[in-house]
């Protein structure tokens, strides 16, 4: 999605997410952090197949979908439900950290990165740091300086998701022209 494309669904129905956001304590200052930080408004909304409404979760507030930006472009897009925001998906499974951009430059410039549990927390800071979405892999651009982790919780889960060994390939070493385990 180019970022044309972005701007005009976010047009479509920016003012009632806007009040949806409201309702979950992300205010306007925070959305205008998020605006300068990322060069593109912070979220948008999915529309039906008709483009006219949006979806809705079973609470009535809209699904939320947040940008994500690589090289001042939108990469993927994160769908993230007001009535579970612990549960984020990225529709092209692109993004394991949402923000990743941004905390990429805090580490190296700063040496740290804020880390929120959430993406609505992320949504809350202004956009500062980055969400982990994809809990199944380590996310190695992170490696590179300190975590400011909203929680303990968040600290422990991050720090076992690093303890588990990578998935990979099993790999063999050739002796004598037979496989061998390695």
């Amino acid at each position: 999605m180019d970022n044309a494309a972005w701007a005009a669904a976010v047009a479509r129905n920016g003012a009632e997410t806007a009040l949806a956001l409201e309702r979950h304590s992300i205010h306007m200052p925070a959305i205008k952090a998020a605006r300068e930080r990322l060069g593109i408004f912070p979220f948008g909304t999915a529309p039906h197949r008709d483009g006219e409404s949006i979806r809705r979760d079973r609470n009535g507030d809209p699904v939320i979908l947040l940008p994500e930006m690589a090289g001042g472009e939108v990469v993927d897009v994160v769908v993230m439900r007001l009535s579970d925001p612990g549960e984020a998906v990225a529709i092209k499974q692109l993004c394991g950290v949402l923000g990743e951009e941004i905390a990429d430059r805090d580490l190296y410039v700063d040496g740290q990165t804020n880390v929120w549990a959430t993406p609505l927390d992320w949504l809350r800071s202004g956009c500062d740091g980055c969400c982990i979405i994809d809990w199944t892999r380590p996310p190695y651009s992170l490696m590179q300086g300190e975590l400011i982790c909203q929680t303990g919780d968040l600290a422990r889960r991050i720090r076992s998701l690093f303890a588990v060994p990578s998935q990979g390939p099993r790999l063999l070493v050739r002796q004598d022209q037979q496989g061998v385990a390695a």
